[in-house]
């Protein structure tokens, strides 16, 4: 399904501290994009941690409602970076 408005965050999977939020601001920094594939959004890593575990959440919002999704994504770990 193509939501017009899907929104990412990032939290830390052990202690539910939000890395990235929902920017659902005029600059729309965690909207998601759309192609003839489905949705998607690009994660820059820069503000996470090596090692750490990590999980994602969605946010639909929809003829003025918003829902948020939480759990819906196996967790990642960043294995790679500085």
């Amino acid at each position: 399904q193509i939501f017009t408005s899907l929104y990412y965050r990032i939290k830390d999977a052990e202690s539910g501290k939000v890395i990235i939020p929902f920017d659902d601001s005029s600059s729309n920094g965690t909207l998601c994009s759309c192609d003839s594939d489905g949705m998607y959004f690009d994660l820059y890593m820069s503000s996470l941690f090596k090692g750490k575990l990590y999980t994602i959440d969605l946010l639909v919002k929809d003829r003025g409602i918003d829902q948020i999704f939480t759990d819906i994504a196996a967790k990642f770990r960043i294995v790679w970076g500085f």
